[in-house]
């Protein structure tokens, strides 16, 4: 065993050190918060690219296959009616194609990269089920009890108010196309959302960032990525969608760091989508007042599920004797802003809202290449992410590597000593 001081040291400022002791060691430092960061911002953009790439290579082959049985019509130009059941189906169907793929290449992807845990964790223990529980009770309490108060003052005030949205799917008026939405919405896309967003977002921050951090950048993507079509849309809309989603991104987080189980987050954000997706159901047979009131029920609930779940904490809390060290406690409520962090954030924002945006614009004003230039933005971005994902672990490597000589190294200087 080596004595302490020939130990090598990593101290926790966020850099990876070889040796603090060493002047070449230190110059050759690398700063884990950056790399990090960019790691994570470069995974986003791959899902996703890929996912929008997917979904378009699996749409315009089920298209054309829907059109050439005349499954659906298109007209003289090429277009075919959007708001066409067959259509939708087709849309859903690709949806789901790419969900799957997409789901099962961040899988692999997770289990092959060496600084994010390969255990998804399907074990429930009683406090994880206390942990869900509080969880639940926080999601509808706060963004479900939000969605309402914003409702009830649009029907009030702004009563011919309308927004159109990419979900106007679920009114439809089509009894099959919802529940297949609803489908896809409960048990598709929670499954592939939590592998990326908590287990391959999370566990990537964290390694250079915060518990903090890394929870809030993380939904700060996650609710980037819903809503960043809803500018086409509404910029009102966008706002909503964004603020909510990022509350959702918080809850989710907030319960993966605490359990580092996927399928709890899972079974939650399932939960959501399918509470929330059921009104067009309800919708569809003339009950939506019996789905509100049962809404506001579930919310009334959760706001009691809440106040208890926090009390309990606050008591825990003040009951539990301080036994923690005081450098421990600085490092846990040290908050140190960094550029890397922003640089993370104002990335995705403009690779994936602004540009795409820009795009649509320029290409819907003067009718030309509107789509194909999208897509070749999107692929040339996967391309680009592929690489530096790759690169990227290959530095991760050589760190390890060099970390693992290191020791190695002092390990025989020792036994020379020592002889």
């Amino acid at each position: 065993m080596l004595p302490e001081e020939s130990k090598p040291m990593i101290e926790e400022t966020g850099e990876l050190q070889i040796d603090t002791n060493s002047i070449d060691d230190q110059k050759e430092k690398i700063d884990e918060k950056k790399f990090f960061a960019n790691f994570g911002l470069w995974f986003s953009v791959f899902y996703y690219s890929s996912f929008q790439v997917i979904g378009s290579l699996f749409g315009v082959i089920l298209l054309m296959i829907f059109s050439t049985f005349q499954i659906i019509e298109v007209d003289a130009n090429g277009y075919y009616d959007q708001n066409s059941t067959n259509v939708i189906y087709a849309l859903l169907i690709v949806n789901l194609i790419a969900t799957v793929i997409i789901g099962f290449i961040i899988f692999g992807m997770n289990r092959k990269t060496k600084f994010i845990p390969s255990k998804i964790g399907f074990k429930i223990s009683k406090k994880d089920l206390k942990i869900l529980g509080y969880g639940f009770a926080l999601i509808f309490f706060i963004v479900a009890g939000l969605q309402t108060i914003i409702s009830l003052i649009e029907n009030k005030f702004f009563p011919d108010f309308s927004v159109e949205t990419p979900y106007d799917f679920f009114n439809s008026g089509n009894l099959g196309v919802i529940i297949f939405a609803i489908i896809l919405v409960s048990i598709g896309a929670p499954i592939a959302e939590e592998i990326f967003y908590r287990w391959s977002m999370i566990q990537t921050l964290k390694q250079g960032m915060n518990k903090y951090a890394a929870i809030t950048f993380s939904s700060i993507i996650f609710a980037f990525a819903h809503s960043s079509v809803d500018l086409t849309y509404s910029f009102y809309y966008f706002v909503i969608h964004f603020i909510f989603t990022f509350l959702i991104g918080l809850i989710l987080g907030t319960i993966y760091f605490l359990t580092e189980k996927v399928i709890l987050v899972t079974i939650l954000h399932a939960a959501w989508n399918f509470i929330i997706s059921l009104s067009a159901i309800f919708d569809y047979f003339n009950l939506y007042n019996v789905y509100f009131i049962i809404y506001l029920v579930i919310i009334g609930l959760a706001g009691i599920g809440t106040i208890v779940g926090s009390t309990l904490i606050i008591l825990k809390k003040t009951k539990k004797p301080k036994t923690q060290e005081p450098y421990k406690q600085q490092e846990k409520t040290k908050i140190d802003l960094r550029p890397e962090w922003f640089s993370l954030i104002l990335g995705y924002f403009g690779l994936i809202v602004l540009i795409p945006l820009v795009i649509q614009l320029v290409t819907s004003y003067f009718s030309f290449g509107k789509g194909l230039i999208e897509i070749a933005y999107l692929c040339s971005l996967l391309i680009l992410s592929v690489f530096l994902i790759i690169n990227q672990n290959r530095k991760y490597q050589w760190i390890e590597s060099k970390k693992v000589n290191e020791i190695l190294n002092l390990g025989q200087e020792e036994v020379t000593e020592l002889k």
